[in-house]
């Protein structure tokens, strides 16, 4: 964290499987693009799930760098291609982030990617930029970003009645979740001790 200024930079973060690498927006444009035409993947984090263009798409991954905003892309180490994005978007002076993941392969999804990619997203959160929470936001309907919320020991914290809506137009609860700095470490040390999340 750049104390001068308060601007928060995303650092390359590597896992078993991925390398986490800051996003540059116009060269992930076109690897990525196919993505947008997945309505259920990009529901998941309330993006809109019609009507991109290429220059909405660049303009859309572009935002997600901006000032206090985090955005990794997640590249496989055997082959190299960008499965996915994680957001992370922070307060500084809160010390805090809300975070949030789309895995736009869908080969890759039900394979621990969420867990072990915000498993090092929320390391470098609590250690290297001294955050104390962590919080994400999450469709009641979407039982996988759910589960794996509670595989990492996140809190489920409330329940915003009908406040999102679904990719067919109804309206859905959204569960709030966080984490704090000592409950991350505390799991942290434990998993340290016997290899396990």
């Amino acid at each position: 964290m750049a104390r001068a200024k308060n601007v928060i930079h995303a650092v390359e973060l590597e896992t078993d499987r991925f390398n986490l690498v800051p996003i540059r927006p116009l060269s992930l444009v076109w690897p990525t693009w196919h993505w947008t035409k997945d309505r259920e993947s990009f529901a998941s984090l309330g993006w809109r799930t019609s009507g991109w263009t290429p220059r909405r798409w660049w303009r859309h991954l572009r935002h997600q760098v901006q000032r206090n905003r985090m955005c990794h892309g997640i590249w496989l180490k055997q082959g190299g291609t960008c499965i996915g994005l994680h957001v992370a978007s922070v307060s500084v002076g809160a010390r805090s982030a809300f975070v949030g993941v789309i895995v736009g392969e869908r080969d890759w999804w039900a394979k621990g990617v969420v867990a072990e990619v915000r498993s090092a997203i929320l390391d470098d959160c609590f250690t290297r930029l001294k955050l104390e929470r962590v919080g994400a936001q999450v469709q009641a309907r979407n039982l996988a970003s759910v589960y794996n919320h509670r595989r990492l020991g996140f809190t489920h914290e409330g329940t915003l009645r009908s406040a999102g809506i679904d990719r067919d137009g109804s309206r859905v609860d959204m569960l709030m979740f966080g984490m704090l700095r000592e409950e991350w470490m505390a799991r942290r040390e434990h998993r340290d001790g016997d290899g396990r999340l």
